[in-house]
């Protein structure tokens, strides 16, 4: 009797330690069974779900059924808490891992990037312990709050809210393309080194951001400066968001490369070292208590770098790749180029358990797609790819629910340009039932 008295007492001063500043361990679980007609990533542990292959992709084709983790939202588990300081001021913190709940393993792609695999693709996680988000900070009751870390950039945040599809992961080009909820590059999608202000004044709410480049030799390589701005008041929404890029370097998985070390860098990083600058329009509208309405559109511009020198390039960009280099980079053959990503859709309650999403997608290629390393290697071609998705979603209670959604995909390029990496095709499916579980 005494030792379970004992044993109570220590549990309950235990959880009260753990709580008493509001920390709270969270995590969801999702996971989707899922049929893929084309693929370019089959690695268990990439942190993006199944990667459909569209305008730009390998040339092969291989469909897949397997088990997946994240089917609309990443599995994770984080730890998040505050402190309150007095006089409306907090201390807050959250770390959040992402892990592959289909076989345990942390969430990882660089490990597919490293073996120069054909099937390997770009992310922002890349093996880290706290992957998702790591930030410390600030909150006041009338000032807002202000993090220091790993933060999401403005863009996730404004699709993370004002995507027709939930943002989902299997059944939205906007949560399965990196690139574009990063604003342009997939790395971008989480910035380190990074400070972030949220605001809200009224029923406008806004965000500055800054990440810092911590290259040796410039104060600008490297760093990232964006702003939101936004406006909810009852049944309207709208928000608008910037980010500009100074230097950066992103992964592409454009080309299936072969070989290995300078070669093989500069065959798949291709065409993604220079400035990004991007910007993304949302609205949403509540016609009714069942009915919401969403449309977003989202404008990436690639340009020339702003330092050029090989030396400085090789030296502080590439260095965490093992001592490759770019041995052939070459200047823009046109000033810039890009793509847009236009979405429209939106949710309807059935009923108090169950919801449909519908949402159709549009992205624009320019024709030429970043700094080219070789000319092989540019893309000098101009192409659409359309995405229809549709999800059902049933709630079997608060924080459980049980989905089944599709996606199509198709080209409106349905011949392979000459000397291009581009697979002809059309029709490239996913389809996916699913759990997930919040806690």
């Amino acid at each position: 009797m005494k030792k379970s008295l004992l044993a109570a007492a220590v549990l309950s001063a235990v959880s009260f330690g753990a709580y008493a500043d509001g920390v709270e361990l969270y995590g969801i679980v999702d996971l989707a069974v899922a049929n893929v007609s084309a693929l370019s990533s089959t690695d268990p542990t990439f942190p993006s779900s199944l990667k459909l292959k569209g305008g730009v992709a390998a040339t092969t084709t291989t469909s897949l059924s397997a088990m997946v983790s994240g089917g609309i939202q990443g599995s994770r588990w984080g730890i998040k808490g505050s402190e309150t300081i007095g006089d409306g001021l907090s201390a807050i913190f959250a770390l959040e891992s992402q892990i592959q709940a289909n076989n345990g393993n942390l969430a990882n792609a660089w490990a597919t990037k490293a073996t120069g695999a054909a099937n390997g693709d770009a992310s922002s996680i890349n093996g880290q312990l706290f992957g998702r988000q790591a930030w410390v900070g600030l909150k006041d009751t009338d000032m807002g709050q202000i993090r220091f870390g790993r933060n999401y950039s403005v863009i996730y945040d404004v699709y993370n809210d004002y995507d027709p599809v939930q943002f989902a992961g299997l059944f939205t080009p906007t949560g399965n393309s990196g690139s574009v909820a990063g604003g342009g590059l997939t790395e971008m999608v989480r910035q380190d080194n990074s400070i972030k202000y949220i605001g809200k004044t009224g029923d406008i709410n806004y965000t500055l951001m800054y990440k810092l480049g911590n290259i040796a030799g410039s104060t600008s390589a490297g760093s990232i400066t964006s702003a939101q701005l936004g406006y909810e008041k009852g049944a309207l929404g709208i928000q608008a968001a910037y980010q500009s890029a100074i230097d950066a370097l992103g992964y592409n998985s454009y080309t299936a490369a072969t070989g290995s070390g300078a070669t093989y860098v500069a065959a798949k990083y291709k065409g993604m070292v220079g400035n990004v600058s991007s910007y993304i329009l949302g609205a949403k509208y509540k016609f009714n208590d069942a009915l919401t309405g969403k449309i977003t559109y989202e404008r990436v511009t690639y340009s020339n770098p702003s330092d050029t020198d090989q030396t400085f390039l090789n030296n502080n960009f590439l260095s965490y790749l093992g001592g490759y280099s770019f041995t052939e980079v070459a200047p823009r053959s046109a000033g810039s180029s890009g793509f847009s990503v236009a979405g429209l859709g939106g949710n309807y309650n059935l009923s108090d358990k169950l919801g449909i999403y519908v949402g159709y997608y549009a992205i624009n290629y320019d024709a030429v797609g970043g700094l080219k390393l070789t000319a092989n290697n540019a893309l000098n071609y101009a192409f659409t790819e359309n995405y229809t998705s549709v999800l059902l979603d049933y709630n079997l209670s608060k924080r459980t629910d049980v989905y089944l959604g599709a996606m199509n995909v198709t080209t409106g390029q349905n011949t392979k340009p000459s000397g291009s990496d581009m697979t002809a095709s059309s029709g490239l499916t996913i389809v996916a039932a699913g759990m997930r579980h919040k806690f």
